[in-house]
Parts: C-alpha cells; sequence; structure tokens
C-alpha cells in the first residue's frame, strides 16, 4: 500500500453525495519534540452549501509485526478543540499538544483521527436527496527526542517455493518510513539475489516504528535450500 494509503488513510463511510469531500485536513504528519510540544491542523469546510461537524481525538499508534494497527487512547495528547462546527468555506486551526514525560529516548507514535459527524441542516435536505458524508482523516503524529534515528536490519529470511519472508527490525529510536528499498538474499556468502523497490513496491510507503519488526513477504519462485540471511538499504 502506497505512503499515501498509510499516512492519510482517507476513509469513506458513506456513499457520496454532492458534499464529498466536505472537509480537508492539512498536515497528514506532525512531529513534536522538547523544545518543540504543540503544533497545528488546518481544518477547513470546503462544501459551499453546508455547515460540518467535526470531532478529533489522538491515540496511541500500535503495530504488531503483520501491519495490523490497533488505537489505544492517548492520555497525553491534548486536542483544543475538539469539537466544533465549520461554516460553509470556515477554517479553523487546532492545537496538538503534548503533555507527556519531556524526555524521552525512544520516539512515540500516536495517530490524530478527524471525523466528520452527521448533522441535519434543514437548508441541505431541502437541496438535495442524498445523506450526509462522513469522513475520516488519521493523521501520523511523532514526539521524538533529541537525537532520533532509525537503524533497519533484516533478522530473519524464509523462503518457500512462490516467496520470500523477511524480518525487518527497526533498531533505531525513530520510525522509518520505506521509500525506495533494496533487498538482498544470500545464502552463505553467495549472493542469490537482489530486489529493486519495483520488485518490493508492496513495502514502499510502509512504516516501521522505533523499535519495532515487521514481517514482509515477497512474491519470488524459488528453490532455495537452506540456511538464508539477507540485508536491506533504503534510498533516499
Amino acid at each position: 500500500m502506497n505512503i499515501q494509503c498509510k499516512t492519510i488513510a482517507l476513509l469513506l463511510l458513506l456513499f457520496t453525495t454532492s458534499n464529498a469531500w466536505a472537509f480537508r485536513l492539512s498536515p497528514m504528519s506532525l512531529s513534536l519534540s522538547k523544545s518543540k510540544p504543540q503544533e497545528y491542523l488546518n481544518v477547513e469546510n470546503g462544501a459551499e452549501d453546508a455547515k460540518v461537524a467535526i470531532e478529533l481525538s489522538a491515540t496511541l499508534r500500535v503495530v504488531d509485526n503483520r501491519g495490523k494497527e490497533t488505537r489505544p487512547k492517548a492520555e497525553d495528547i491534548k486536542i483544543f478543540p475538539s469539537q466544533f462546527f465549520l461554516a460553509p468555506g470556515e477554517k479553523r486551526r487546532v492545537k496538538i499538544r503534548y503533555e507527556g514525560q519531556e524526555d524521552v529516548e525512544i520516539e512515540k507514535s500516536y495517530r490524530i483521527v478527524a471525523e466528520q459527524l452527521p448533522v441535519e441542516q434543514a437548508e441541505q435536505k431541502s437541496k438535495q436527496s442524498g445523506i450526509n458524508i462522513l469522513l475520516k482523516y488519521v493523521a501520523a503524529l511523532y514526539y521524538s527526542p533529541s537525537e532520533c534515528k532509525s537503524d533497519l536490519k533484516v533478522t530473519k529470511v524464509q523462503s518457500t517455493k512462490s516467496k520470500i519472508a523477511l524480518a525487518l527490525k527497526n533498531e533505531g529510536n525513530c520510525h522509518h518510513l520505506l521509500k525506495n528499498p533494496e533487498f538482498t538474499i544470500k545464502q552463505g556468502t553467495k549472493t542469490q539475489k537482489t530486489f529493486t523497490s519495483e520488485e518490493l513496491k508492496t513495502m514502499v510507503g510502509e512504516n516501521v516504528l522505533a523499535k519495532s519488526e515487521r514481517i514482509f513477504e515477497v512474491p519470488f519462485k524459488n528453490n532455495f535450500k537452506g540456511k538464508l540471511s539477507g540485508s536491506l538499504i533504503d534510498n533516499p
């Protein structure tokens, strides 16, 4: 899945009407730190004839090794305002503030979830028969230590006749967004195959959070036998 799908995660929850893109959220990624504990999101109502109701919340970002994400509530991120209405064309700045432990050794990852809630309006109902659109944006938020660096290591390589599975661990204290990866697979000291970023396109845009591990599967017919190892580089 590409970067936009992972970092924006824009979900259309109901069927479309003329106000399908009723509100917009930007930016889709924020970074906080001890020296910069707060930032702002911009919310805009793009509808021409309807107000919208917006609700924002903060969650932790927990990702298992297969990429499944869970989002328990975050207690140390404060949002103001968290609920509001926007008139047609109106814009609002929303403050995002970190109120947890200032000094951290490992980057903390969060999500900011912005949802458009149903709003019944007599004016809107008189103009169209469609139902209101609900939109959901999921933005990325990080609270980073002063020295923050990722460090990717391939810890395990397994093969079947149709695919290669590699375990990729981020031993660094900062997240890493895969941009242009190349993966080399070895058997002993002999290089068996180097996968280009085009062959690894399912990995492009994937996020390996600090001190976490991800397992990726690459389709590849092979007859490898014995122990395999590998290395990965991610070009800018």
